[in-house]
Protein backbone atom coordinates (compact mmCIF):
# COMPACT_ATOMS: atom_id res chain seq x y z
CA UNK A 1 0.00 0.00 0.00
CA UNK A 2 0.93 3.28 -1.09
CA UNK A 3 1.93 6.16 1.59
CA UNK A 4 -0.36 8.56 2.61
CA UNK A 5 -0.10 11.94 0.79
CA UNK A 6 -0.20 15.34 2.49
CA UNK A 7 -0.61 19.06 2.76
CA UNK A 8 2.64 20.05 3.71
CA UNK A 9 2.71 23.90 4.18
CA UNK A 10 0.02 26.41 2.44
CA UNK A 11 0.62 30.40 3.17
CA UNK A 12 -1.73 33.24 2.04
CA UNK A 13 -0.52 36.33 0.17
CA UNK A 14 -1.01 39.53 -1.48
CA UNK A 15 1.17 39.05 -4.52
CA UNK A 16 4.45 38.58 -2.70
CA UNK A 17 3.39 39.80 0.80
CA UNK A 18 2.88 36.86 2.96
CA UNK A 19 0.01 37.41 5.62
CA UNK A 20 0.43 33.97 7.10
CA UNK A 21 1.55 30.80 6.64
CA UNK A 22 1.48 27.33 8.32
CA UNK A 23 4.01 23.75 7.69
CA UNK A 24 2.30 20.28 9.04
CA UNK A 25 2.82 19.42 12.70
CA UNK A 26 6.25 19.08 13.99
CA UNK A 27 5.75 15.60 14.68
CA UNK A 28 5.58 14.79 11.41
CA UNK A 29 9.18 13.80 9.90
CA UNK A 30 8.21 16.34 6.91
CA UNK A 31 7.27 19.40 8.27
CA UNK A 32 11.30 20.31 8.23
CA UNK A 33 12.21 22.29 5.87
CA UNK A 34 12.79 25.27 3.82
CA UNK A 35 9.46 25.13 2.69
CA UNK A 36 8.32 29.05 3.52
CA UNK A 37 11.55 30.05 1.22
CA UNK A 38 10.81 27.96 -1.40
CA UNK A 39 7.12 29.11 -1.80
CA UNK A 40 8.21 33.11 -1.19
CA UNK A 41 10.65 32.85 -4.05
CA UNK A 42 8.01 31.54 -6.15
CA UNK A 43 5.44 33.48 -5.59
CA UNK A 44 5.87 36.10 -8.41
CA UNK A 45 6.20 33.31 -10.84
CA UNK A 46 2.70 32.06 -9.89
CA UNK A 47 0.54 32.49 -12.98
CA UNK A 48 -2.88 34.87 -12.52
CA UNK A 49 -5.07 32.62 -13.65
CA UNK A 50 -7.44 31.12 -10.85
CA UNK A 51 -6.47 27.25 -10.52
CA UNK A 52 -3.00 26.09 -10.97
CA UNK A 53 -1.00 23.32 -10.20
CA UNK A 54 2.62 22.04 -10.93
CA UNK A 55 5.35 19.77 -9.92
CA UNK A 56 8.37 20.56 -7.86
CA UNK A 57 12.13 18.54 -7.59
CA UNK A 58 10.15 15.80 -8.13
CA UNK A 59 8.69 14.98 -5.07
CA UNK A 60 6.17 18.03 -4.30
CA UNK A 61 3.58 19.71 -5.76
CA UNK A 62 2.00 23.24 -5.70
CA UNK A 63 -1.40 24.30 -5.94
CA UNK A 64 -2.83 27.38 -6.35
CA UNK A 65 -5.94 29.68 -5.89
CA UNK A 66 -5.95 32.96 -6.62
CA UNK A 67 -9.86 35.08 -5.41
CA UNK A 68 -10.27 38.45 -4.91
CA UNK A 69 -5.98 39.34 -5.16
CA UNK A 70 -5.52 37.07 -2.49
CA UNK A 71 -3.34 34.03 -3.56
CA UNK A 72 -3.57 30.58 -1.12
CA UNK A 73 -0.88 28.14 -1.66
CA UNK A 74 -0.36 24.72 -0.78
CA UNK A 75 2.64 22.91 -1.34
CA UNK A 76 1.74 18.89 -0.76
CA UNK A 77 3.46 15.09 -1.62
CA UNK A 78 3.84 14.82 -5.33
CA UNK A 79 0.61 13.39 -7.16
CA UNK A 80 -2.06 14.05 -3.92
CA UNK A 81 -5.52 14.61 -5.20
CA UNK A 82 -6.11 18.05 -6.62
CA UNK A 83 -9.39 17.18 -5.49
CA UNK A 84 -8.29 17.46 -1.50
CA UNK A 85 -5.40 20.45 -1.85
CA UNK A 86 -8.65 22.28 -4.02
CA UNK A 87 -11.15 21.54 -1.35
CA UNK A 88 -8.60 22.78 1.45
CA UNK A 89 -7.79 26.01 -0.76
CA UNK A 90 -11.05 27.00 -1.32
CA UNK A 91 -12.21 26.58 2.40
CA UNK A 92 -9.05 28.33 3.81
CA UNK A 93 -10.10 31.28 1.27
CA UNK A 94 -13.48 31.14 2.09
CA UNK A 95 -12.60 31.30 6.68
CA UNK A 96 -9.64 34.15 5.45
CA UNK A 97 -12.28 36.30 3.76
CA UNK A 98 -15.14 36.12 6.15
CA UNK A 99 -12.43 36.62 8.89
CA UNK A 100 -10.59 39.30 7.86
CA UNK A 101 -12.86 40.90 4.55
CA UNK A 102 -10.79 44.03 2.84
CA UNK A 103 -8.38 44.90 5.11
CA UNK A 104 -6.11 41.56 3.94
CA UNK A 105 -5.90 44.29 0.68
CA UNK A 106 -3.48 46.75 2.92
CA UNK A 107 -2.20 44.61 5.53
CA UNK A 108 1.37 44.52 5.90
CA UNK A 109 3.28 41.13 6.21
CA UNK A 110 2.27 38.63 8.72
CA UNK A 111 -0.35 40.86 9.95
CA UNK A 112 -2.76 38.13 9.54
CA UNK A 113 -0.29 35.17 11.52
CA UNK A 114 -2.96 34.04 14.06
CA UNK A 115 -4.67 32.56 11.08
CA UNK A 116 -2.28 30.21 10.94
CA UNK A 117 -4.04 27.98 13.56
CA UNK A 118 -7.62 27.72 11.50
CA UNK A 119 -4.99 26.19 8.58
CA UNK A 120 -3.34 23.68 11.07
CA UNK A 121 -7.18 22.58 11.56
CA UNK A 122 -7.57 22.41 7.80
CA UNK A 123 -4.64 20.21 7.26
CA UNK A 124 -5.60 17.60 9.89
CA UNK A 125 -8.91 17.89 8.55
CA UNK A 126 -8.16 17.38 4.86
CA UNK A 127 -4.70 15.25 5.37
CA UNK A 128 -7.40 13.23 6.96
CA UNK A 129 -8.27 10.33 4.55
CA UNK A 130 -11.54 9.94 5.94
CA UNK A 131 -12.10 13.79 5.54
CA UNK A 132 -13.18 13.36 1.53
CA UNK A 133 -16.14 11.20 0.63
CA UNK A 134 -14.46 9.96 -2.50
CA UNK A 135 -11.35 8.94 -1.01
CA UNK A 136 -13.77 6.87 1.00
CA UNK A 137 -15.73 5.69 -1.05
CA UNK A 138 -12.19 4.28 -3.07
CA UNK A 139 -11.15 3.23 -0.22
CA UNK A 140 -13.80 0.99 0.29
CA UNK A 141 -13.56 -0.38 -3.08
CA UNK A 142 -10.25 -0.71 -2.65
CA UNK A 143 -10.90 -3.18 0.32
CA UNK A 144 -14.17 -4.87 -1.57
CA UNK A 145 -11.72 -5.98 -4.31
CA UNK A 146 -9.11 -6.98 -1.91
CA UNK A 147 -11.43 -9.11 -0.96
CA UNK A 148 -12.41 -10.24 -4.24
CA UNK A 149 -9.01 -11.39 -5.00
CA UNK A 150 -8.05 -13.21 -2.14
CA UNK A 151 -11.67 -15.05 -2.68
CA UNK A 152 -10.32 -15.59 -6.47
CA UNK A 153 -7.00 -16.71 -5.45
CA UNK A 154 -8.28 -19.07 -3.05
CA UNK A 155 -10.88 -20.38 -6.09
CA UNK A 156 -7.94 -20.61 -8.72
CA UNK A 157 -6.16 -22.75 -5.46
CA UNK A 158 -9.06 -24.96 -5.16
CA UNK A 159 -9.18 -25.50 -9.08
CA UNK A 160 -5.74 -26.45 -9.11
CA UNK A 161 -6.24 -28.91 -6.25
CA UNK A 162 -9.12 -29.98 -7.52
CA UNK A 163 -7.05 -30.66 -10.89
CA UNK A 164 -5.07 -32.62 -9.14
CA UNK A 165 -7.29 -34.83 -7.69
CA UNK A 166 -8.83 -34.88 -11.17
CA UNK A 167 -5.85 -36.04 -12.17
CA UNK A 168 -4.93 -38.55 -9.55
CA UNK A 169 -8.54 -40.08 -10.31
CA UNK A 170 -7.73 -40.08 -13.91
CA UNK A 171 -4.52 -42.00 -12.99
CA UNK A 172 -6.53 -44.56 -10.81
CA UNK A 173 -9.14 -44.89 -13.26
CA UNK A 174 -6.41 -45.92 -15.97
CA UNK A 175 -4.42 -48.37 -13.76
CA UNK A 176 -8.04 -49.68 -13.26
CA UNK A 177 -8.34 -50.23 -16.70
CA UNK A 178 -5.17 -51.83 -17.13
CA UNK A 179 -5.24 -54.29 -14.84
CA UNK A 180 -8.95 -55.18 -15.70
CA UNK A 181 -7.05 -55.79 -18.77
CA UNK A 182 -4.34 -57.73 -17.72
CA UNK A 183 -6.94 -59.56 -15.17
CA UNK A 184 -8.58 -60.73 -18.58
CA UNK A 185 -5.94 -61.62 -20.41
CA UNK A 186 -4.87 -64.05 -17.25
CA UNK A 187 -8.33 -65.39 -17.75
CA UNK A 188 -7.91 -66.28 -21.00
CA UNK A 189 -4.23 -67.82 -20.48
CA UNK A 190 -5.38 -70.24 -17.39
CA UNK A 191 -8.70 -71.06 -19.69
CA UNK A 192 -6.24 -72.12 -22.18
CA UNK A 193 -3.70 -74.06 -19.99
CA UNK A 194 -7.30 -75.23 -18.04
CA UNK A 195 -8.48 -76.89 -21.42
CA UNK A 196 -4.81 -78.39 -22.22
CA UNK A 197 -4.69 -80.08 -19.11
CA UNK A 198 -8.23 -81.37 -19.72
CA UNK A 199 -7.52 -82.30 -23.34
CA UNK A 200 -3.98 -84.11 -21.90
CA UNK A 201 -6.15 -85.72 -19.14
CA UNK A 202 -8.40 -87.06 -21.92
CA UNK A 203 -5.87 -88.01 -23.91
CA UNK A 204 -4.72 -90.52 -21.30
CA UNK A 205 -7.59 -91.79 -19.90
CA UNK A 206 -8.17 -92.94 -24.03
CA UNK A 207 -4.33 -94.04 -23.99
CA UNK A 208 -5.22 -96.36 -20.53
CA UNK A 209 -8.63 -97.37 -22.40
CA UNK A 210 -7.10 -98.90 -25.12
CA UNK A 211 -4.58 -100.33 -23.68
CA UNK A 212 -6.93 -101.94 -21.71
CA UNK A 213 -9.30 -103.20 -24.71
CA UNK A 214 -6.23 -104.49 -26.34
CA UNK A 215 -4.97 -106.46 -23.60
CA UNK A 216 -7.99 -108.13 -22.50
CA UNK A 217 -8.30 -109.02 -26.92
CA UNK A 218 -4.61 -110.74 -26.83
CA UNK A 219 -6.05 -113.03 -23.42
CA UNK A 220 -8.82 -114.64 -26.22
Amino acid sequence: MSAQKCIIYATISRKDVVLCEETLGTSDKKSTGNFAQITQSLLPKFPPQAKHNFHYDNKYDFSVLNQRGITYVAMTDRDMPLRIVFNFLTEMADNFSATYGDRAKTAQAFAMSEFSTTISQLMTKWNDPNADSATRVQQKLDAVKGVMIDNIDKIIDRGEKLDIIVDKTDALADTADLFRSDAQKLKCEMLKQKLKLYGIFAAIVIIIILIIVISNTNKK
